[in-house]
This record gives C-alpha cells, sequence and structure tokens, in this order.
C-alpha cells in the first residue's frame, strides 16, 4: 500500500512539473477561412493595415465586405476619409480592389474573386483623405469587414 501512495505522489510530481514547464505556442498561426459569413472583429486603422495570411478552407468565391466609419468626430473640418480595400495573393498580386468613401449612405465596399482550397490571401486597408492626404492623425477609420466563401 505504501508503495502505491509513493508512486502516485511521485506520478502527481511529474506531472504538475510538466504543466508548470514553458511551452510554446503558435497562437498567432496562419488563419483558415471555411466559408460560413463571418464578421471579423472591428479595427481602428490609422493610415493603412495588412491582415495576416488566410488560408482558404474550400474553393468558390470569396466575397469581402467592409465599411468605414470616422473614429472622432472631432475632425470634422479636415477632408472627408475614404478606405480602400483589396484582396492579395500573398506575393503582392491585387485579385480584387475597391473603394468608399466614409459618410455616404451606404459606406461599404464589396469585393469578389475566385478562390482555389489552400489558396492564401490577404486584406489590405488603406484610409486616405478624399480631396488631399496632409500629415496627421485624422487619417484613421474604424473599419468593420466580413467574409464569406459561397
Amino acid at each position: 500500500m505504501r508503495h502505491k501512495k509513493s508512486l502516485y505522489f511521485i506520478l502527481s510530481l511529474i506531472m504538475t512539473l510538466v504543466f508548470a514547464l514553458p511551452t510554446s505556442v503558435s497562437a498567432a498561426g496562419v488563419e483558415t477561412w471555411y466559408g460560413d459569413w463571418v464578421n471579423e472583429p472591428t479595427m481602428i486603422i490609422t493610415n493603412h493595415n495588412l491582415t495576416p495570411v488566410k488560408t482558404m478552407g474550400k474553393s468558390g468565391t470569396l466575397h469581402v465586405a467592409a465599411s468605414i466609419s470616422r473614429v472622432q468626430e472631432a475632425y470634422d473640418d479636415l477632408p472627408n476619409i475614404k478606405l480602400t480595400m483589396e484582396i492579395r495573393q500573398t506575393n503582392g498580386k491585387v485579385l480584387a480592389r475597391g473603394e468608399v468613401e466614409a459618410g455616404t449612405m451606404l459606406p461599404q465596399v464589396h469585393l469578389s474573386t475566385p478562390v482555389k482550397k489552400g489558396q492564401k490571401i490577404q486584406v489590405y486597408f488603406d484610409i486616405s483623405s478624399v480631396s488631399h492626404n496632409p500629415h496627421g492623425n485624422y487619417r484613421k477609420g474604424k473599419v468593420n469587414y466580413s467574409h464569406e466563401i459561397y
């Protein structure tokens, strides 16, 4: 009986040590899009942003929709902002491109492109001014985007 208790104690100690050791986890790896309509979290973008690589989980037509709004209304006296969005291959080749101005009736841009299962893409967003692009913190916008493969 004493031998079993010692064995359980040693096994418990080993398990505790194993779980306490640091481990490497790749949580920021490549994301796979499978086709369902997905709303991504809102992003605040200054100037531009390129998403991490997205792997297509099925073949079909990739549809990406995005909307833009100003972050701070205090910049009302500055030029209106616009969103340019591109679906790109990982080598930078643009597969689809569109833009929309903030403050319009429906400030959304919709892009579609054929994709194959396993294909890797990135989505590029650029915030710029409509009439001119002065320097400053007002090249900032709130972007919501969604995607699906059908």
